[in-house]
């Protein structure tokens, strides 16, 4: 799996601590701009690597109301902005992945390159398979307890077991609580 290194870990540490700090000040840095920022530094670097390095920070943060914000944010970004149908598509079921490995490696075989070999082979598939299921496991962590995001994200990746005990989970939290929390 992908990592970013110290220096995109430090980046991000330092923004989430801008993030909490202008928050305790007041501000609302997070809901007005994090997703601006985080967009963009996903456009600038391997939107792959950025989620998943912001993933592992999210995992230590202390401040629940910031960390559910940017979680948020990060589905929306991930669900929504064009530029990132790649990290969906790796984000698919396995049987929609194999099928659109099976497209590759028939299109491989298709069009050799310049050696006279197959531009991808079939243990490339399955590695390309495996990593989109490493993807899916390492932001789950991170958002297994932002309920609405994680749901999202088992969703996408056709995690549909995951994505039922999530919704019994609400379910049953939410069955105790007062009509307003239960919207």
């Amino acid at each position: 799996m992908k990592s970013g290194g110290e220096g995109l870990r430090g980046i991000i540490r330092q923004m989430l601590s801008l993030f909490l700090a202008e928050k305790e000040k007041g501000n609302d840095l997070v809901g007005e701009r994090s997703g601006v920022i985080f967009k963009e530094l996903c456009l600038l670097l391997d939107p792959e690597v950025v989620y998943l390095e912001i993933g592992k920070a999210l995992e230590d943060f202390e401040d629940s109301e910031v960390a559910t914000l940017l979680t948020e944010r990060l589905t929306m970004i991930l669900l929504t902005v064009p530029e990132f149908a790649d990290l969906r598509r790796k984000l698919l079921p396995s049987e929609q992945s194999a099928t659109n490995a099976g497209a590759l490696l028939a299109r491989a075989n298709e069009a050799p390159n310049a050696n006279g070999t197959a531009a991808i082979g079939g243990s490339d598939a399955a590695a390309a398979m495996e990593d989109g299921r490493q993807l899916f496991l390492a932001l789950y962590q991170a958002w297994r307890r932002y309920p609405v995001s994680a749901l999202a994200l088992c969703l996408l990746a056709g995690e549909y077991e995951k994505s039922s005990e999530l919704v019994n989970v609400v379910a049953v939290d939410m069955r105790d609580k007062p009509g307003e929390w239960t919207l």
